[in-house]
């Protein structure tokens, strides 16, 4: 063997990172919930995780972050803003930021993809999991990042649906799942909570007897805090209208909808109707006013970068969005600027031919994500089923009187831990999603109509779409009149990118390819827009 041979072979039996001038790592852990943190030991398994593959590869630990619960659903956690901080710091020279798996790092979808890129694109920092191999530094591991933090993110949507769903239909059912208000408390009653009255609830029906008498709410505070209901005037404002104290169900979940509690009321529904006057109106004229512009506070400024806001002409009938940066002078009818956001959505729409081969690509890349893992789950079962294995040597040993209840006790809990830990281990090897047809069925969707989607929603959907197709905003150039941005969601660009390559190809697409350089496109997205 030569000497290049021999140094090669060295290389390839050492790390597979792009090599960088420093080998600094941070390791972030997390959980979603106290109890997460205090019984399940996944946190004691993410940092054992992470320090084993830190040492395996040779990185240099200089700090451990986390370690605490903090729900990945939103990027504002306070540990996570800390190690983003930490890794930015030039003084501190890291050059790797280590997790456990991704959805361990965010579960915001594309918010998540837009941080780990601007950590690699502007600061040098390489987001790692210790279980899910991904080398970022080429367009592959880059799209691979980015499809295991949106499958977290729709996974969680998807959970997420499930418990509203439960707890919508238990609402309609006249059971309350929420804290209980003021004056009342949980008791299980059958299979369900319900809340009951307890000693407050007094202090609730004295208020009502004397706002019916016709004094007034400081009065009424005054007489019910001296005997101990500690209220201020705006909880006290609050309670009288709710018509959970007339035994009727109220909330966002429903709706406009009205339902009647299993709950026991406090009062009837004459006295609330007579405290209150006429029915309540929800509906509150700044709604109506943010429908009109769901761009507002999205779109920024071409020239200042600064967010640009929107009002209405009364005396023209007519809606502008607008920069407020003095002598900027950017104005542009509300009109103007849906029509021109659609045109420019239409350029990520893709063609229904190109659906089937699209379908395809993504599946296949979700079972060459979960087969790259198959040997360290084969590992894993194996290494859980000799512990089982000595589990039920131990239990046959105390049965048998060979060994004491205290060894038995303490290596029961021994091999028990580590059982939840391999356990914890094996649900982080494979790509967490429950039904990935159903997923690419949606992408491709969405990504087929998403202009037209997006003009026939209504102002959540819309923002949900730009947030999502756009997770870091969207500027508008007043001098060319277009739109442009930095950033585009890793999946939407990748398919695209994907589209492009397939719409170019006269023979069309033939199978599925493992080689996914297909999917690369630029990391800045400039399209039919003259940027």
């Amino acid at each position: 063997m030569n000497n290049e041979n021999r140094i090669k072979s060295i290389l390839k039996s050492k790390l597979n990172l792009p090599i960088k001038s420093s080998r600094n790592a941070v390791i972030y852990t997390r959980v979603s919930t106290k109890e997460q943190a205090e019984n399940n030991g996944s946190l004691e398994t993410q940092i054992k995780g992470c320090r084993q593959y830190c040492h395996k590869e040779n990185l240099n630990i200089v700090a451990e972050i986390g370690g605490t619960y903090e729900s990945a659903k939103t990027d504002e956690r306070k540990e996570f803003n800390k190690v983003i901080d930490f890794v930015k710091n030039k003084k501190n020279n890291v050059k790797y930021l280590v997790v456990h798996s991704f959805d361990r790092f965010s579960r915001t979808g594309g918010q998540g993809i837009a941080i780990a890129q601007d950590l690699m694109t502007n600061h040098n920092v390489l987001v790692i999991s210790a279980t899910q191999a991904a080398d970022l530094s080429t367009p592959e591991g880059d799209l691979q990042m980015s499809l295991l933090l949106v499958i977290s993110k729709f996974d969680n949507d998807l959970r997420k649906k499930k418990v509203i769903d439960g707890m919508r239909n238990k609402l309609r059912n006249g059971i309350y799942v929420h804290k209980p208000p003021y004056g009342y408390e949980l008791s299980k009653i059958g299979e369900n909570k319900v809340p009951v009255p307890n000693e407050k609830a007094r202090f609730i029906k004295m208020a009502f007897e004397l706002k019916e008498t016709g004094l007034n709410n400081i009065s009424i505070l005054n007489r019910i805090n001296m005997l101990g209901a500690n209220l201020n005037l705006k909880r006290l404002g609050d309670l009288f209208t709710s018509p959970f104290y007339c035994g009727y169900i109220k909330g966002s979940l429903l709706g406009e909808d009205i339902v009647k509690g299993i709950h026991k009321p406090l009062i009837s529904v004459e006295t609330y109707e007579r405290v209150n006057h006429t029915k309540i109106k929800y509906y509150k004229d700044c709604l109506k006013e943010n429908s009109l512009f769901p761009l507002k506070g999205f779109i920024k400024c071409g020239k200042c970068n600064k967010n640009w806001t929107a009002y209405t002409n009364n005396k023209k009938h007519k809606s502008y969005y607008k920069c407020n940066t003095q002598g900027c002078k950017c104005n542009r009818s509300s009109e103007l600027m849906h029509k021109d956001f659609i045109t420019y959505l239409s350029q990520f729409r893709l063609h229904k031919d190109l659906i089937k081969p699209l379908a395809s690509q993504l599946l296949f890349t979700f079972r060459n994500l979960n087969e790259s893992n198959y040997n360290r789950r084969q590992e894993i079962e194996r290494r859980k089923a000799v512990l089982s294995n000595e589990l039920n040597i131990i239990s046959h040993r105390f049965a048998t009187g060979k060994i004491n209840e205290d060894i038995h006790k303490s290596s029961n809990e021994l091999i028990s831990g580590q059982l939840i830990e391999l356990e914890a281990e094996l649900r982080k090897v494979d790509v967490k999603i429950s039904n990935p047809n159903k997923f690419v069925d949606f992408a491709l969707k969405l990504s087929q109509d998403l202009n037209k989607i997006w003009d026939s929603g209504n102002n959540q959907i819309k923002q949900a779409i730009q947030k999502l197709v756009f997770p870091t905003g969207i500027s508008f150039d007043t001098a060319t009149m277009n739109y442009r941005t930095n950033s585009v969601n890793g999946l939407f660009a990748s398919i695209a990118g994907l589209a492009r390559v397939l719409g170019e190809n006269e023979k069309g697409f033939s199978g599925e390819n493992p080689n996914l350089s297909a999917l690369v496109v630029p990391t800045r997205i400039e399209l039919v827009s003259k940027v």
